[in-house]
């Protein structure tokens, strides 16, 4: 399978805790199996930071290792994924125990829905 990663940088090496820790799933390497939501997010990566130029950065994983992983998937937004994004942005879910979490991640529109709901 073929995941993407986008970025302002060429990442060589996979390195899961090298970023923030408050994000939708926690600390860990962000992959996507759609390369377009891959390039806009370097375009806007290298927008924010104004610095080096937008990256596709490209992996090959082996889907015959996903069964010894745990994983978390998330069908859709819905409560269990609000709750689950809430903890990890307000640092509650330090490791939540799984290898591998699947799901749709919140963008700018679903930022207003999370400070209503929750008071963020």
């Amino acid at each position: 399978m073929r995941l993407y990663h986008g970025s302002n940088v060429v990442v060589e090496k996979l390195e899961v805790n090298a970023g923030r820790r408050a994000l939708d799933f926690g600390a860990g390497f962000y992959l996507t199996s759609n390369r377009d939501q891959a390039v806009r997010w370097a375009q806007a990566v290298t927008r924010r930071r104004r610095n080096g130029n937008a990256i596709l950065n490209c992996f090959e994983f082996d889907e015959s290792k996903i069964a010894s992983l745990v994983i978390r998937r998330f069908d859709g937004p819905n409560s269990d994924w609000l709750d689950f994004v809430v903890s990890n942005r307000e640092g509650l879910c330090e490791a939540h125990g799984f290898d591998v979490v699947i799901g749709p991640v919140a963008n700018d529109s679903t930022m207003p829905v999370l400070h209503i709901v929750y008071g963020m």
